[in-house]
């Protein structure tokens, strides 16, 4: 199972799963990415999700204990949404928005699946982020959910390890992504509202992060580039509890680990000048 599978790195898994030979239910929102799912492959079969409604997440799992009795090899929690802006102006229900989708969200569908994965020893992956280990300005419901889910997993894995269920984060980089297109337009018409004095402020941090995103829709890594990594952590017989994809998510993860926070903040600094 891979909830966010129309766009990004989502549909990019569940298509190198079905190449692989696995059949994948793919959890999506827009009903037009179901024909494009199902033409790329007889192994994916898609499934409207809205991983917000308790509703949806019920048929989810009438749906696995009637097509897969077994039990579940896998769930990939992939689907998440952002938000950009100083936490200044960020509007909070920005901040619900996300964190209902990122952390509350991936919970419920994880804990509605879990009979199953147990019932086969399977495997819950979650798709974090080198914003789970740095924090990055203007990124902050992102960062926090992000941050968030790091201690989801490993409370999850200490709990139902000994069951059998292994429990493993994927740390992506930036990659390029419908998000971008999404967070940006909305980016674009906050910085649009704000008053002189904010201008001041953050004009020049929100151009930086502006002309970074940009750049990443055009020349960023692709999604398909992270499928191979959670496949990897899906199939390796002893999986690592976290796996990072991505040179900028390997920079990020050693620097949050061996640099003084000081350090941390200077570097990012001249990063976003």
């Amino acid at each position: 199972m891979v909830t966010g599978a129309s766009t990004g790195i989502g549909r990019a898994t569940a298509e190198h799963l079905a190449a692989l030979g696995y059949r994948v239910i793919a959890g999506i929102r827009d009903p037009r990415a179901a024909d494009e799912l199902s033409r790329v492959s007889p192994m994916i079969e898609p499934f409207l999700l809205d991983i917000r409604d308790d509703d949806a997440i019920a048929e989810l799992v009438e749906f696995v204990e009637r097509t897969e009795p077994g039990g579940l090899t896998a769930l990939v929690n992939n689907a998440g949404i952002g938000a950009v802006g100083p936490t200044e102006t960020l509007e909070l229900e920005a901040w619900r928005s996300v964190f209902e989708v990122n952390v509350i969200g991936t919970v419920a569908v994880t804990r509605a699946l879990l009979p199953s994965l147990l019932a086969c020893g399977g495997r819950v992956v979650t798709i974090g982020s080198a914003a789970g280990r740095i924090g990055f300005p203007l990124f902050g419901p992102y960062v926090a959910s992000k941050f968030a889910l790091e201690g989801v997993n490993d409370v999850l894995r200490r709990e139902v390890e000994a069951h059998g269920v292994k429990v493993i984060c994927v740390e992506p980089g930036v990659v390029r992504s419908a998000i971008y297109d999404r967070g940006l337009a909305e980016s674009y018409e906050r910085t649009a509202r704000l008053d002189d004095a904010q201008v001041t402020r953050y004009g020049a941090l929100l151009a930086s992060a502006h002309a970074a995103a940009e750049e990443t829709r055009v020349s960023g890594r692709p999604a398909a580039a992270v499928a191979p990594t959670i496949a990897r952590a899906i199939r390796a017989r002893r999986p690592r509890t976290r796996y990072v994809s991505g040179w900028d998510a390997r920079t990020a993860v050693v620097c949050s680990r061996i640099l003084p926070d000081r350090v941390c903040d200077a570097v990012i600094r001249r990063l976003t000048r």
